[in-house]
């Protein structure tokens, strides 16, 4: 298993034979997908606040913006929240903050709201 998707995993507590849901529509996921994509250079985009994980279909919308990178960051945020894991979410940006510059395609608003949120 390449390393964000160990991460992934070890973040959520799931096993290699756990069924695991799509943050977004809730179908089983295919695929752990870097809301900011790994080409776009940078800082190390295998952080757990980039990492999402999703079905091949909702894969697919997030490549082509039908799901815009806020919403995709929105989804994550309450997945994690949901799971009972933000304090863990905190812990782990204390140890390895996330960089999300205003070159990465949002909304400086937003970038500013989800940097406090999770530091």
């Amino acid at each position: 298993m390449v390393k964000y998707k160990r991460l992934y995993a070890k973040f959520f507590g799931y096993g290699i034979d756990d069924w695991i849901p799509c943050e977004i529509c809730g179908n089983t996921l295919n695929d752990v997908h870097h809301i900011l994509p790994k080409g776009m250079g940078g800082t190390d985009k295998d952080h757990i606040l980039n990492l999402m994980g999703v079905c091949r279909d909702c894969h697919d919308k997030c490549d082509s913006d039908e799901i815009p990178v806020e919403n995709q960051f929105y989804k994550h945020v309450e997945f994690i929240m949901d799971a009972g894991l933000f304090d863990k979410l905190k812990e782990e940006f204390k140890k390895k903050p996330f960089e999300i510059k205003q070159s990465d395609n949002i909304k400086e608003e937003f970038r500013v709201k989800l940097l406090k949120l999770v530091s």
